[in-house]
């Protein structure tokens, strides 16, 4: 049983969970509309509903060859879906109009629409199908006489039973599987970040090592051991280290978040105090502050704050996070503060530079998301690197700015005691 069960709803083109799923819910069509023939033969309803589904039935296993056996699966989707809404149409009068059990399947089918057909074709099917309903509900008040009658009070209540438990099903069984797309979506996207991960970390690595080797050959060559330079040489040779620099500093960027996503980084934690961290990190800046006629702002307590966590992790958000409001403030200042409460310690990083706007904000830690407006800015990671190592440490990172104001970059340290 099991392996005919395979044969009826595996194509020779049809190998795909969407094309499966798709045969076996033209399968369970013409399996419903033959029971449903077999019900109106019972209940001696009019022989033009018999031969309704009779033509259902063959319409659908139409379909279900196109798909099946031709592989013609798109094609058979949308055929699928309004050939399925025409039907409706036609059953809606040869169901004595069925106003209130009918919208039932029409809801199912639009459900099934959501599993099976892409976007495009979505946006196309709800008009048409409010467009039908109104159309049909129309007809039936204009033409009663259309509408064939029930033989008896006991048919109408069993046939309204047979709609809505018919609609119930196709609801439920579409919403599995949309349910099934969905976690098949998610196990690929999990899959190829996973990958994607392992392939960062691995070329980060062999990238590393011819790179410091050629860094180190140009500070080689730097002091002239091997016999004296021209000026143009020298001038090559720093604009050589310096990108060469720059490229290996964009490495360690993309080595680091890919640790981060493929969970290999570590955290060593140890008890460290937070004041005297923020005025180090702050005090590696002072030169780069003064030079572009900066003025940095320290407002940090007298006491000591002690934290147990990351040191190296935190000092990297700090660098980053202070770095970045350098960069981006070509005058005025930048202000470092250092506030707790009973639950929290909280530092912000303040500058007055260009700010972001509110379209960006949602976005800036996104990796390789850059603003452009700040002239050889890096590849976007500086922010998705302190964004990521502060989900790892357990930190809350928040940004408020307007443009040409600024921006004030949060940062949520929970307390230990």
């Amino acid at each position: 049983m099991k392996k005919l069960f395979h044969w009826l709803i595996q194509g020779e083109q049809a190998h795909t969970l969407e094309n499966r799923l798709f045969n076996t819910a033209l399968l369970m069509s013409m399996l419903f509309m033959f029971f449903s023939g077999l019900v109106n033969l019972s209940l001696a309803m009019p022989i033009s509903l018999f031969l309704f589904n009779l033509l259902s039935f063959i319409l659908f296993l139409g379909l279900y060859i196109s798909s099946r056996f031709w592989g013609r699966v798109r094609e058979t989707q949308v055929l699928f879906v309004y050939l399925s809404l025409l039907l409706l149409s036609v059953a809606w009068f040869l169901n004595g109009g069925l106003m209130g059990s009918m919208p039932y399947i029409y809801l199912g089918l639009g459900v099934v629409v959501f599993a099976f057909l892409p976007l495009r074709d979505i946006l196309i099917f709800w008009p048409v199908l409010i467009l039908n309903i109104l159309g049909v509900s129309l007809l039936e008040r204009m033409f009663p006489e259309w509408v064939v009658p029930y033989t008896s009070e006991l048919n109408h209540r069993l046939d309204l039973l047979l709609t809505l438990m018919a609609a119930l099903m196709m609801m439920s069984i579409s919403l599995c599987l949309f349910r099934l797309h969905y976690d098949r979506e998610q196990r690929l996207l999990t899959t190829a970040t996973e990958y994607k991960s392992r392939f960062m970390a691995s070329m980060s690595h062999e990238l590393r090592t011819p790179l410091n080797a050629l860094i180190g050959f140009t500070r080689v060559l730097q002091t002239e051991r091997a016999g004296p330079l021209s000026e143009t040489q020298k001038q090559y040779l720093v604009r050589m280290q310096s990108n060469g620099l720059h490229l290996l500093e964009l490495v360690n960027d993309i080595l680091d978040l890919a640790r981060i996503e493929s969970g290999q980084m570590r955290v060593e934690q140890r008890t460290l105090d937070l004041v005297g961290l923020l005025r180090d990190t702050a005090t590696q800046f002072q030169a780069q502050v003064e030079a572009q006629g900066l003025t940095l702002k320290l407002m940090l307590p007298e006491h000591v704050m002690n934290l147990e966590t990351d040191s190296g992790r935190l000092r990297q958000i700090l660098i980053n996070l202070i770095g970045n409001a350098v960069k981006y403030t070509p005058k005025g200042q930048i202000g470092i503060e250092l506030s707790s409460s009973e639950t929290i310690y909280c530092i912000e990083i303040e500058d007055t530079g260009v700010g972001i706007l509110p379209e960006h904000q949602a976005l800036i830690f996104e990796p390789f998301y850059q603003i452009g407006t700040a002239d050889g800015g890096g590849a976007g990671l500086g922010l998705a690197i302190t964004f990521q190592l502060c989900q790892l440490l357990g930190y809350r990172l928040s940004l408020q700015s307007e443009l040409g104001k600024g921006s004030c970059f949060r940062i949520e340290i929970p307390r230990q005691d």
